[in-house]
């Protein structure tokens, strides 16, 4: 099977539980931070590691590489159903979970 399918079917069952988090009013404040957190510590392994708040600790320092920050970047879109522009996919809107959060409830709002 090709990374494309897997891809695809990675993509097929995160846009599933989003659905079903927002038919059943469930996303919340801190399900957002919580999926947040999960979907970023995945693509930035050591973040569990870092002392302090994880959804202010930053990203880089937490393993986060280029291709794992667009891989964070398409499943934040799957998740939360949003397309983040080109203009947005800046450092300063991936640098922590906090600052995605942020970003998430900014193109949530203007939909």
């Amino acid at each position: 099977m090709s990374v494309y399918a897997d891809w695809r079917r990675a993509i097929f069952f995160v846009k599933l539980a989003n659905y079903y988090s927002q038919r059943f009013d469930m996303l919340d404040v801190s399900s957002m931070s919580s999926r947040l957190l999960e979907l970023a510590s995945a693509a930035a392994p050591r973040l569990g590691d870092i002392a302090g708040d994880p959804l202010t600790a930053d990203l880089k320092e937490a393993g986060l590489a280029s291709v794992a920050a667009v891989r964070l970047m398409l499943e934040v879109e799957a998740a939360f159903d949003v397309a983040i522009p080109d203009a947005e996919l800046t450092p300063e809107n991936f640098a922590t979970v906090a600052s995605i959060e942020k970003l998430v409830r900014r193109l949530k709002a203007a939909e």
